[in-house]
């Protein structure tokens, strides 16, 4: 009989917003959706089967528990590597799979000697490193894939200053704004057509 395995990312809204910087926090909300879209559905485990990912949960089906055990090692080393704390549930049944995913596996960062990081505040750094490099990696760099709808449309049709944005219902601003927001200086004053 088939074996259900049900991983959730736990504290999804104080790992995007524990940083508030629109360039941390963009970068944060994609780096989840990359890991539900990418990072999970081309994890090739024999012996198991990919359902669903998406919003920071996701199913596999699995034929054993040993196909359960190493697919759940995999996935804790995906999530551990961009910072994620991550939890899981199993059974044979789906509904207690994914109602009970309470097997926790908290990220613990490397822990150097330094000051706390200075972009963050969060975890400690090497003397004179800039930022921790599980903080680097939420950082939004301009011309960077984005998965979300919502970033999607921020951050491509928001160069269009004035044009009001019928899905959205919200104004456009413009881009010497955006720039400001995300920390970075147009290059000789002038903006891309496209981040």
């Amino acid at each position: 009989m088939s074996i259900y395995l049900c991983y959730d990312v736990k504290g999804i809204q104080s790992y995007i917003f524990n940083i508030p910087k629109l360039k941390y926090i963009v970068g944060g909300s994609a780096l989840i959706d990359q890991f539900d879209k990418e990072t999970i559905k081309n994890l090739k485990v024999p012996g198991t089967e990919h359902v669903f990912s998406g919003g920071g949960k996701g199913t596999f089906r699995c034929e054993s528990q040993s196909h359960v055990n190493a697919l759940k090692q995999e996935i804790i080393d995906k999530a551990h590597h961009i910072g994620l704390d991550i939890r899981f549930g199993q059974d044979e049944n789906f509904s207690q799979a994914a109602q009970h995913a309470d097997e926790l596996y908290s990220f613990v960062p490397e822990m150097h000697d330094g000051y706390p990081c200075p972009e963050s505040g969060l975890y400690p750094t090497k003397p004179g490193q800039k930022r921790h490099p599980v903080i680097q990696k939420r950082l939004y760099k301009s011309g960077e894939k984005v998965f979300r709808r919502f970033e999607e449309l921020l951050l491509t049709d928001v160069l269009i200053p004035g044009k009001l944005n019928e899905e959205l219902g919200i104004l456009h601003m413009s881009p010497k704004v955006l720039y400001s927001l995300l920390g970075q200086a147009p290059k000789n004053g002038e903006c891309p057509k496209k981040v």
